[in-house]
Order: structure tokens, then C-alpha cells, then sequence
């Protein structure tokens, strides 16, 4: 008795241990054991009520389990127990102590209970505070009611190509029987990124929610069959696992595994969900004391029944009953509300306020960050005063609710700027919404006047959080123009980092650049000198590089703000003004070293004659100071030819010895100095030792490569290198090329290394590929490399080989099948070349060109498309293969490369003028194929041929949204004036699809100009300022339909980055934007903005005298004279006499950036005074000054008597800037400049100026056309022939003997040259069309 009461007792302590038994499949659980599921809406309670359980009959005469212990008593006991401890669970389920509720759901889950009843009971905590406790619940729940069937997925989508012939296979597999579904990618962009598709098709083998295996692309059907067989049969265990039968139960198990965190698990759940029927969802929706838990995995699968129309408007109404019910819960109307916010076709401004009235109650709680979400989306006004509120007082809101406040105020924009305080306080407060948070500004602020200025106060503050927070959003805030005089008291600050950042911010608009400069340059004793700094220095330079000058002649100034004031002038390349000039030099006089060697470095690059300066920079060489050595190295190498024979000697030496320097930027300016001297044999020794340093390889290369010659001793040096691991591999080409100037014994040590078996091959094609570039003149290289073509060579060797011979042997074809090996080669190197090579040859040689095309088709359908584009590259070669281009193209049986396909469409498209190819592609059941054609089509610069518009038209009707879309563009760009096209671009840009609204937003770009209907579209437009630049250009391009706009965009004026292009978009609309005035003219007292807004004046008032008078009273403001006289130029051909006398006074003053800026407004005014003021600037032997002079001489070309002779001798002139500025010139005068002929011909043998000489003497014409001859014959020269096309198109039919040497040419050059021919014989033949353009 005893020993079988205490095995029996041991036999309940088991219990719970163990899988549950299979419940009899007639089992059923009662209405009372669900009664959060089951109980009757009209008799529901509004929080779930007690569970109670009863036991079926079904149950009681249950036959023996196979567990059974034999003994009914014993059983009986057992059941009994197992029964008692069940009803204990389900009461403890209601405690409020959450170890107890969690004991109670622990026995659950292990019990041996019939799964029907322990979930019944588990659903009441499935949303228990207690996550851990919910999510034993959960995962009970979801392994009771859910299986995942291991399946066969293919991830598709309806656009792609090889996915519609993958179609078929999918088809036929389903109708045998095979667990194979389908998964449109771009309606489930989280399984997408869950598992990684990145290429459609992929078919994916899924078991238990993780993914085994793929294949990826078009595969044939066997392969899908293995993938298939590889799904696991379930296991015995898993057979006999007891699964709920009830299925109200199974939706509910299916709405649990809603809430799972692997997204394969709710995608299943959602199709099953799908499934359940309308009625039955909206059912359980509607049950008064349903758990929030369920209502929301409900909403989310009522959402996948919206693209049902005729169930839409189902629920839709169930929807608006729901909302409008008083007897619903709040929290069941508030989710109604939400849903037909975003669902509701015929949404109603009720809603907004009914989302309103939701978040001022704050409640439901559960709701409250939809709602938000909600009202952010949609931007409802309304809301967002509460919505600043709840911001206001975050410590009364939910945690997980505080976020959605603070993202739905971002979405707000600048209208949310009130809301900036509160959020910067809330920013230190509350650490966990700082992302949110700044998140949050950086969409409030940068559009935000208010916002800047609250921001600006921030600065001052001491918290450091806020501060550093303010200064981030400030380097993107659009008005600070409107805070100017903030910033500029914030300039004295006693802080430094304070000071600083005020002037970093002041420099972005200008006005107060020489306050600016006084607290940037405390800064120089700080350390290096920041980028920043250095920027803004840039930017403020005329105040900024007299007081960096005077930093370094300053006897009082620290050494460190002495080198890096003269380290930021340095880095600028600044060439001391004569005043500057004068200062440095009597620095020269000091007795501080630093001071006397800082001077001499900036003298270098000014025309000082100074000869303590190359002394100096002997010293500052050897300086310990890193800074100066830096500087005074590259002194040094732009100084060489002012140096005597000794001082050259001391430079290479120091020089040599900076070379080994530690300092890698020390070593670099080293190394480019001495590029700039002739090295002597040992010097080029030490040099090319330097090799091995990894950081002076491309500054050694410069040495070398700029040497007049190469001692023969250096060659083995050089060619050692080369087989050696030691040199970048990226230097094999430049290194061979300089060995290969020594001549025929380094030719011969290059073929040694070409011939070295132990060198890898790849290098060894390396060397051959660079040889390539003197093949021309070196036949015996080219039998050497022929002989590689004969002999059995590694492969790399062999189309190395080719390619270096391609351009010299006769026997072409016999190249063709190398060169083709050589594209599809994986080193770039050898396949860039060799499509070169090929191109060439297919070009020039027709039989070459027949065997192309016969062995293309020998190739995989891949390597072949790739081949093809290669060859379309070539203009000559086009044509012949645009038919298999186009077939590639349309083929099916390959995975297509995405550059390949844009690449392929775009030389379909370009040239296409009668739209065949274009009509082809558009016809395509690829979407890719079709998108692409269409943003090619959209850009092309010969616009649509009309043979398209039929077709694009089509595609308005049955296409997807994007392609539709593109095909709009199209149409607009063809000048369509169909108003559906507006609606169709609408409503993409008021997509919930992100991708397409970008596309709707930067596509109007091509869309060409549009009409005045377009406008209230692009000003909402400028408001997001992702768009706002292309916007801005768009209404510029409308012209006066823009008119509509100009409020908009007077308030852009204000802007730092778009204020130049709004300024320039008020200018195309003419005097239509006359409302826009007295804000531009407002802009003229500002050096940054003042000639952006006088261009846009000039085209936009009737009277510009108030314009003029503003401009000439700033001509008596230091900081504002240049840019007002390089503005006066503007209104300088409508206003000659008031203008002349205002630019000749600034001309002849001293200040020398005035001085520029009046000679380029010179250029305007057609006077005899002004060119006797532009030739006297001539005469100043000022470089800067001249080339301004000569510039403007030649835009007026009047008074060629004393311009031309002016000219002609500032020909002479030093500079290469100003002798060439003087030649172009001089060839605006036309035949007028006939005196300058010969001098102009003696410039075509300088390479400096030669471009120049040419265009200027075909530009004189008649009296130049001796030069004819010349400029053929150097047609013949690669280096000259650039230059022969430029004066025989200037020229024009004078140069008609040109044309059969142009024809010849025409048939050898490819690509931009071949461009440059045509456009040659068009102006030489075609005159007309010349002087028309």
C-alpha cells in the first residue's frame, strides 16, 4: 500500500515533464472556455472575464493514452491532479503578482492538458506586462496553433524579366503538387532585407522560418527539384506534437504569430489570416473586451484586404460605424479613426479633427504614437500646436510614446520651430530621445528663421550638450542672414570656441568678413590651423591675406601664428599683392630667423628681385621647424630658375636630403621640387634608391619623368625595380615608359624583363602594355613582340602582346581572336586596352571588323553583351552592331549587368531618330528594360522622336506607376500639353512609395520647360529641400508662367545656399517678377549677393537708375567697391555715361582686387576712353591685371589701331596666362587684327599657346588663310592636330583644301577627336548652320 501511494506520488511530480498527448481530434472547447474569443458581443464585459473550465465528455471516456500507466486508480489520480492544478493555473493567471502569474503560465505550458484549453487560458496573458512571462505565452501559443511548412520561395517582382520567364516553372510545379509560393519583393521589403535578397528571381528553400539554401536567376526546373527534395519530412516527435483543432482558436494562434519577431513567421500568419473569412476578422475586431494585442494583428491583415475594392468599402463602412459608435470603446474607435485616416479614398477633414481630438485626451495610451505618427504624415495643422504641448511636458507622457511626439514635430518642418526651445531643453533631459530628438531639429531648423536665432543663443549658453547640438544644426540653417547682427556680438565672446563659431558662421553670407578675419586669426596661436578656419579665411581674403601678411612681418607675433599664417597663404597659392609685397620685404631686415625665412617663402612666388629670398630658403630647409621646411622645399622648386649654379647645387643636395625625411608631406613637397632640376648621374641614383619608399614612388616617378634624359647606369637600376615586389603595381606602366626614353639599350633591358620567366606574368604584360606607347617608332620592338604572338606564351603575355602590335601590323584580323580573349580578361588593365585595341581594329580593318562579328557569337550570351557595348563605344562601329545590340538587349536567357543594360540602351537610344530601336525597347515586358529606355529617352539631348509619342501614350494606360510616370516625363519633354500628365506626376509625388515620389520629384528635370498649371506643384515642391534646387531651375526655365511663384521664391532670396539660383530663376521671368525688387535690391549691400541680384535686376526692371545709385554709393564702402563695380558692369550697355566714369575712377585706384573687378566690367563698355584705360593696365607689367585687360580688350574689339599693337606685345609678356589671354584676344578683332598674323604664326610652334594662335587666326580669316597648309600638315601630328581642327573650323570654307585630309581623318578617329572632325567639316561645309549658331 505505501510503496504504491509513494510511487504514485512520484508519478505527479512528473507531471508536466514531457510532450502533451495528440488531442482526440472530436475534442472541442465550449464557448465558456474562451470566453475572450467566444462570448457573445451583446453579453461581453469591457475587460476579458475569468476563465472557467470544464471538461468534455469526450474527455471523460477518452480512451487510455499510450502513457497510461495500466492502473485505472492510478490514472484517475493522475488526471485528477493534473486537472486541479490546470484550474489553479487559470486563477493564478489573474494575480497580481507576476511570479505567481508566471508559475501559473509555467505549469501551463508543461502540462499534459489538452492544447485547446491551455491556449484558451494562455491568451489572457499574452500581453502581460511581463514580458517574459507574455512571451512563454506566446511561444505556446504559436507552436500549438502555427506550423511553418519548409517551402520552395520565389522572390520576385512584376517587373523583372527573367522572373516572367521563371513563370512557367513556378506554374507547373505548383500544379504538381510542390510547395513552391511566390513573393513580390517590393510588396514585402522586410523579408527582402530579413533574408537578403539582393537579385531577382531567387528561389529560396525556407524550413522554420530560416532560409537553407538558393539559387539565384533564371535555373532550370532540375534545380529547383533538388532544392525541393531538400525539405525535411517531420520527424516522429514532431507527428505525435498535440496541435489545437478549434479554429477560432487557430485565427487567434495566427493573430500571436503576428507579433513574432521573425518577419517569415508573420508573413505566413498574415496568408493564413487572409484566408479566414472578412466577417469573422471584423468579428473579432468588434468584441468588446478584445485584447489590444489582437486588434491590432487584425488591422494589419485588413490592410492586405483593402486592394479588394468591393471588401475596401466593406471596411470601410465597418470602419466609419465603428468610429462614429459611442457604445465602442475609445480604444477600438481610435484604432477606426487611424485606419481610415490612411486607408479611406474619400478621407474627410473630420478625420483630422477626430485624430486631433485623440491626441489632446491622451488616451488611448496604446494609441497615442499612431495618432501622432498619423498627424505628422499628414501634416495636420491642428494637431501640431498639441503636439508642441506634449513636447512641452514629455514627463507626462509614456515613455515608448515620447519619441512618436518628437518624429511627428520633425515632420513639420520649420512650422514646428516654436517647438525648438522645449525640444532643446528635452534634448539634455531625456538621453534615451536624443536621436529623435536631434532627428527632429535637423528637419525643423535649417528653413527656420526663429529656430536660428533660439539656436544662436544656445552658443552662448554653458551647456555643453545643447551647445554642441546648436552648432551642428546651425552649419545647415538657410537664414542666418537674418541673425547676422547676433552672430556679430557673439564675435567678442569671451569663449574662443564661441567666438570661432560665430565667425565659421558669418563667413557663409558675407557682410562682415574683416570682423570676421579679427577672430579667426586669434586662432593662429591655438596649434594647426583647422579646415574651417582655413575656409573661412579663404572666403573673407581680402581682409584676411593683408592681416595673415601682417601677422608674418609683425615683430610681436608668436612663431606659431607666424608659420601658420604663412602656411594658410601658402596653401591658398596667394602671390602678394605690391602692398603685401612691400611688407615682406622689409621683414627681410628683421633680426628674428622665422620672421625673415616666413617672408622669403611668400616672396617666392611674387616678382620680388630680392636677393636675400633664395638664400633664405637654402636655410629654411634645414629649419627644425616642420612647417617652414615644408614650405621653403616647395619654394625651392618653383624658385629654380632664378637660383645661380652654386644655390641650385645646395638646393638638390638639401632637397635630397628631405627626401628620406620621416614626414611623409615633407618628403612629397621635397620630391616635387626636384623634379623641377636636372639631376646629375649620382643624384639619380640617390633618387631612384627612394623607390622603396612606398609614399615617394609617384613623387620619384615625377622626378624622373620630367629629367631631359636617362644615364645608362640608371637603366638597370630601374629595370631591378621592376621585376621587384618593392614598386606599386599601378607604377609599372610610368616606370617602363621612362626606362624606355633611354633608348635602344633600355629597350633591350625591357625585353629582358619581358623575357624573364621568373617574373610573373602579369607584370611581365604590364611592361608590355606600357611598350605599347613606342611601338610606333621602334620596329625592331614590334618583331620582338610579334615573336610572343608565334610562341607559346602565358596568355597575359599574348594579348599584352596584341594589343602593343595592333597598331603597327598589317595583318589585323589575325589579332582579333587575342584582343577578344583580352576584354573579357579580369585585369582591368589588359581589358581596357584591349577594347581599345579592338575598337581600333575593328574600325580600320573590314576584315577584322567581318571576323568580330563571326566570333561574337562564339561567346557566352554575357561576355557577348559585354563585348558589344564595348564596341558601340566607337561611333564608326555603331551602326554595324547596333542589330545584335539590340538583340542582346530583348534577349531573355541571361541575368542582365545593370551597367551593361544602361550602357546598351543608351547608344540604342542616342542617334535614334526615327524611334525603330526606341519602339522596340518601349514594347518590352521588362520593366527594367522599358524604365531605363525611358530615362535615357528623357535626357537625351535630340528630344523624342515622334514616332515614340504613340508609344509613350500607350504606356499611360496599362503600365506600372514608375514606368508610367517616366513615359509622362517623356511626353512632357515632347511638348505634350495633356492635362492627365499633371495628374499622373501628382499623384507619384503624393505616393506613400518613397522610391516613386523621388523619382516624380527629380524626373521633372527632363520633363523640359513646363507651363504655368505646373506651378503650385513646384512650389510645394521647394518646401522639401531634397527638391527644392531642381524646383527652383524648373521655374526659371518657365519664364514668365511662373509668376505665380515669385512670393515663394522672394522668400529663397533670403537663403544661404539657393539664394544665387533663385536669383538667377527671378532673372528668366523677366519683369513678371517686378514684386521681387525691393528684395533684390535689398541684396546689393552685400558683397555675396550683390551681382547675383543686379543680373536679375537688369532683365527686371523697366528703370535701372535706383539700382545704379545703390551700386555707385557702394563704390564709397572699402569692403563693398569691387563687387559693386563688377556689378555696375552689368547695366553697363544700357547706361554707358552714367556707368564709364564710375568704373575708369575704380580702375585707376590702388586697391588692387577693385582694380580687377572694374577691368572685368570693363568688357561691357564699348569707349575709346576704356581701351586707352585697358591698354595702360597692359603697360603695368601686372600679371593679373594684364590678363583682366587683355580679356576685356578683346571682348569689346574696337579700336583694333590701338588695341592690336597693344596686344601683340603683351604677347611677349612672361606669363603663359596673359600671353595666351593676349592671342585670343586678338582673334576677336578679326580681320582687323591682320598685323598680328605673323606673330601668330610664329605662336603655333609654342604648345603653350598654340590652341589659342590657331582659333585666333582662323578668326582673322582672309588675311591669315596662308596658315592653311601649315594646319593640315599638322593634322598629321597627335599633339598639334587638336589645335589644326580648332583654326580650320574657324576658318570655315576658306579651308575647304582641308576636306579630303579631314574625310581621311574622320575614318581613323574614334570618340571625342572624331566629334572634333566632324564638327571641323560641318563648319567648313555647312557655313550657314556655323553662323547660325
Amino acid at each position: 500500500m505505501y510503496q504504491k501511494t509513494g510511487w504514485l506520488i512520484g508519478l505527479i511530480l512528473m507531471v508536466g515533464c514531457g510532450e502533451q498527448p495528440k488531442p482526440d481530434e472530436q475534442t472541442q472547447t465550449t464557448p465558456s472556455q474562451t470566453p475572450a474569443i467566444q462570448t457573445p458581443a451583446s453579453q461581453a464585459k469591457p475587460e476579458p472575464a475569468p476563465v472557467q473550465e470544464t471538461v468534455t465528455p469526450k474527455e471523460k471516456t477518452a480512451p487510455p493514452k499510450k502513457d497510461s500507466t495500466g492502473d485505472d486508480y492510478v490514472d484517475k489520480v493522475i488526471a485528477e491532479h493534473q486537472e486541479k492544478t490546470f484550474q489553479r493555473s487559470l486563477n493564478d493567471l489573474k494575480s497580481k503578482d507576476s511570479d505567481q502569474r508566471g508559475m501559473a503560465v509555467a505549469r501551463m505550458v508543461t502540462s499534459k492538458i489538452d492544447p485547446n484549453r491551455v491556449v484558451a487560458g494562455l491568451l489572457n496573458v499574452v500581453d502581460d506586462k511581463d514580458e517574459r512571462l507574455a512571451k512563454m505565452a506566446r511561444g505556446y501559443i504559436q507552436s500549438h496553433t502555427f506550423k511553418s511548412k519548409g517551402q520552395l520561395v520565389d522572390f520576385y517582382a512584376d517587373w523583372c524579366g527573367p522572373c516572367r520567364m521563371m513563370k512557367p516553372v513556378v506554374k507547373e510545379l505548383q500544379d504538381e503538387g510542390y510547395p513552391v509560393i511566390q513573393v513580390d519583393v517590393d510588396q514585402n521589403p522586410d523579408l527582402s532585407s530579413h533574408f537578403y535578397i539582393t537579385s531577382i528571381p531567387t528561389f529560396a528553400l525556407i524550413v522554420d522560418g530560416s532560409m537553407r539554401q538558393r539559387r539565384i536567376g533564371v535555373v532550370d526546373k532540375s534545380e529547383l527539384l533538388k532544392l525541393l527534395k531538400e525539405i525535411p519530412k517531420p520527424d516522429k516527435k514532431d507527428q505525435e506534437k498535440a496541435y489545437v483543432t478549434d479554429p477560432k482558436l487557430k485565427v487567434y494562434g495566427a493573430l500571436v504569430t503576428m507579433q513574432s519577431e521573425n518577419p517569415w513567421y508573420r508573413y505566413e500568419a498574415k496568408q493564413q489570416l487572409k484566408q479566414a473569412s472578412l466577417p469573422a476578422l471584423i468579428e473579432i475586431l468588434q468584441d468588446p473586451g478584445q485584447r489590444t494585442v489582437f486588434r491590432e494583428s487584425v488591422m494589419q491583415v485588413l490592410e492586405s484586404f483593402m486592394k479588394s475594392e468591393d471588401q475596401a468599402t466593406q471596411i470601410v463602412k465597418v470602419m466609419t460605424e465603428i468610429m462614429n459608435d459611442p457604445k465602442q470603446s475609445e480604444e477600438l474607435r481610435g484604432m477606426a479613426v487611424i485606419f481610415l485616416s490612411r486607408h479611406d479614398p474619400a478621407r474627410s477633414s473630420a478625420l483630422d479633427e477626430k485624430l486631433v481630438a485623440l491626441l489632446k485626451a491622451s488616451r488611448p495610451e496604446a494609441l497615442q504614437a499612431d495618432v501622432a505618427e498619423e498627424i505628422g504624415k499628414r501634416k495636420i495643422k491642428q494637431g501640431l500646436p498639441v503636439l508642441i504641448d506634449k513636447v512641452k511636458h514629455l514627463d507626462q507622457a509614456p515613455e515608448d510614446v515620447r519619441t512618436a511626439y518628437i518624429s511627428a514635430l520633425g515632420e513639420f518642418g520649420a512650422a514646428a520651430d516654436t517647438a525648438v526651445p522645449a525640444l532643446l531643453t528635452a534634448y539634455t533631459n531625456y538621453p534615451d530621445e536624443s536621436d529623435a530628438i536631434s532627428e527632429a531639429l535637423e528637419e525643423i531648423c535649417p528653413d527656420s528663421k526663429a529656430a536660428t536665432e533660439t539656436l544662436i543663443k544656445v552658443l552662448a549658453e554653458d551647456n555643453e550638450e545643447a551647445r554642441s547640438l546648436a552648432v551642428s544644426l546651425l552649419d545647415q540653417a538657410e537664414y542666418i542672414r537674418t541673425a547676422s547682427s547676433s552672430l556679430q556680438k557673439l564675435l567678442n565672446d569671451p569663449d574662443p570656441e564661441v567666438s570661432l563659431k560665430a565667425a565659421k558662421l558669418l563667413e557663409k553670407i558675407g557682410g562682415a568678413d574683416q570682423k570676421i578675419v579679427t577672430a579667426l586669426v586669434k586662432q593662429l596661436d591655438e596649434g594647426e590651423v583647422d579646415w574651417e578656419i582655413r575656409f573661412a579665411l579663404r572666403t573673407a581674403w581680402r581682409y584676411s591675406y593683408p592681416a595673415l601678411t601682417k601677422i608674418i612681418c609683425d615683430p610681436q607675433s608668436t612663431p606659431q601664428a607666424k608659420e601658420n599664417a604663412m602656411s594658410v597663404l601658402r596653401d591658398f597659392h596667394h602671390r602678394p599683392s605690391p602692398e603685401e609685397q612691400a611688407s615682406l620685404e622689409q621683414a627681410l631686415g628683421q633680426k628674428d630667423l622665422l620672421t625673415k625665412q616666413c617672408a622669403a617663402i611668400m616672396l617666392s612666388s611674387s616678382e620680388s628681385q630680392q636677393a636675400q629670398i633664395n638664400s633664405l630658403l637654402l636655410e629654411a630647409v634645414k629649419s627644425d621647424n616642420e612647417g617652414v621646411r615644408l614650405h621653403a622645399a616647395r619654394a625651392l622648386g618653383s624658385r629654380q630658375k632664378s637660383l645661380s649654379k652654386q644655390q641650385q647645387e645646395q638646393a638638390k643636395t638639401e632637397l635630397l636630403k628631405l627626401l628620406k625625411e620621416s614626414d611623409s608631406r615633407v618628403s612629397e613637397a621635397a620630391g616635387s621640387a626636384l623634379a623641377n632640376f636636372e639631376l646629375t648621374e649620382d643624384e639619380l641614383k640617390t633618387v631612384v634608391g627612394s623607390l622603396e619608399n612606398p609614399d615617394l614612388q609617384y613623387s620619384v616617378m615625377s622626378i624622373l619623368n620630367r629629367q631631359k634624359t636617362l644615364p645608362g647606369s640608371v637603366v638597370p637600376l630601374l629595370t631591378a625595380k621592376l621585376v621587384s615586389d618593392e614598386i606599386d603595381e599601378d607604377l609599372v606602366n610610368q616606370l617602363t615608359a621612362v626606362v624606355s626614353r633611354a633608348g635602344k639599350l633600355a629597350l633591350k633591358s625591357l625585353e629582358a624583363v619581358v623575357s624573364n620567366t621568373e617574373v610573373d606574368p602579369e607584370r611581365r604584360a604590364k611592361v608590355i602594355l606600357a611598350l605599347s606607347e613606342v611601338t610606333a617608332d621602334e620596329p625592331e620592338l614590334v618583331k620582338y613582340l610579334q615573336a610572343f604572338l608565334k610562341e607559346k606564351q602565358p596568355e597575359p603575355l599574348q594579348m599584352a602582346a596584341a594589343i602593343a602590335v595592333a597598331g603597327q601590323v598589317e595583318d589585323k584580323q589575325s589579332l582579333v581572336p587575342l584582343l577578344l580573349t583580352g576584354v573579357q580578361s579580369e585585369n582591368w588593365q589588359i581589358k581596357q586596352f584591349a577594347g581599345d585595341a579592338l575598337t581600333n581594329v575593328a574600325g580600320d580593318s573590314p576584315e577584322a571588323l567581318k571576323l568580330v562579328q563571326s566570333q561574337l557569337k562564339e561567346l557566352e550570351a554575357k561576355q557577348q553583351s559585354a563585348v558589344l557595348v564595348l564596341l558601340c563605344q566607337d561611333e564608326r562601329l555603331r551602326d554595324k552592331f547596333s542589330s545584335q545590340l539590340l538583340s542582346q538587349v530583348q534577349g531573355r536567357d541571361q541575368e542582365k549587368d545593370a551597367y551593361q543594360l544602361r550602357a546598351a540602351i543608351s547608344y540604342l537610344v542616342r542617334g535614334d531618330r526615327e524611334g525603330t530601336a526606341i519602339n522596340k525597347l518601349l514594347a518590352e515586358q521588362d520593366q527594367e528594360i522599358v524604365q531605363q529606355t525611358l530615362r535615357t529617352l528623357g535626357n537625351n539631348a535630340d528630344g523624342v522622336p515622334k514616332a515614340v509619342l504613340p508609344e509613350l501614350e500607350a504606356l499611360l494606360k496599362n503600365a506600372p506607376p514608375k514606368t508610367r510616370l517616366l513615359a509622362a516625363f517623356c511626353l512632357l519633354k515632347a511638348g505634350s500639353e495633356d492635362q492627365g500628365l499633371l495628374t499622373i506626376v501628382r499623384n507619384a509625388l503624393d505616393s506613400d512609395d518613397e522610391e516613386l515620389s523621388q523619382q516624380a520629384a527629380y524626373g521633372l528635370q527632363m520633363a523640359g520647360p513646363l507651363n504655368e498649371q505646373w506651378t503650385p506643384v513646384l512650389i510645394e515642391l521647394m518646401q522639401n529641400r531634397n527638391y527644392r534646387q531642381a524646383s527652383i531651375e524648373q521655374l526659371g526655365e518657365m519664364g514668365a508662367d511662373a509668376k505665380s511663384a515669385v512670393p515663394a521664391l522672394i522668400e529663397l532670396l533670403g537663403t544661404v545656399s539657393y539664394y544665387e539660383d533663385t536669383a538667377s530663376a527671378l532673372r528668366e521671368l523677366g519683369p513678371s517678377a517686378a514684386e521681387a525688387i525691393p528684395a533684390l535690391r535689398e541684396m546689393l549691400t552685400n558683397e555675396r549677393t550683390m551681382y547675383a541680384a543686379a543680373q536679375a535686376l537688369e532683365k527686371i526692371e523697366e528703370d535701372h537708375q535706383p539700382t545704379i545709385d545703390i551700386l555707385a554709393q557702394n563704390l564709397d564702402q572699402p569692403n563693398l567697391r569691387g563687387d559693386a563695380a563688377y556689378s555696375l558692369g552689368v547695366f553697363a550697355p544700357d547706361s554707358p555715361e552714367r556707368i564709364e566714369p564710375l568704373l575708369l575712377k575704380v580702375a585707376s585706384g590702388e586697391n588692387q582686387y577693385d582694380r580687377e573687378m572694374a577691368l572685368r566690367a570693363a568688357g561691357s563698355l564699348k569707349s575709346k576712353a576704356v581701351v586707352t584705360m585697358l591698354i595702360k593696365v597692359l603697360e603695368e607689367n601686372d600679371q593679373d591685371l594684364s590678363d583682366l585687360a587683355a580679356l576685356s580688350l578683346g571682348k569689346l574689339a574696337i579700336e583694333a589701331d590701338l588695341a592690336v599693337p597693344a596686344l601683340m606685345k603683351s604677347m611677349q609678356d612672361s606669363d603663359e596666362r596673359v600671353q595666351y589671354t593676349s592671342v585670343q584676344a586678338l582673334g576677336k578683332f578679326g580681320a582687323d587684327a591682320a598685323p598680328a598674323v605673323p606673330a601668330l604664326l610664329k605662336a603655333l610652334d609654342d604648345k603653350s599657346i598654340r590652341l589659342s594662335a590657331a582659333g585666333s587666326l582662323g578668326r582673322i580669316g582672309a588675311p591669315a588663310q596662308e596658315v592653311i597648309p601649315r594646319l593640315i600638315k599638322m593634322l598629321d601630328d597627335p599633339q598639334e592636330r587638336r589645335a589644326a581642327l580648332e583654326g580650320l573650323k574657324q576658318f570655315g570654307p576658306l579651308a575647304e583644301s582641308a576636306v579630303p585630309r579631314l574625310k581621311e581623318l574622320e575614318q581613323e578617329s574614334r570618340n571625342y577627336e572624331l566629334r572634333q572632325v566632324k564638327a571641323t567639316l560641318k563648319a567648313i561645309q555647312s557655313p550657314e548652320e556655323k553662323e547660325k549658331k
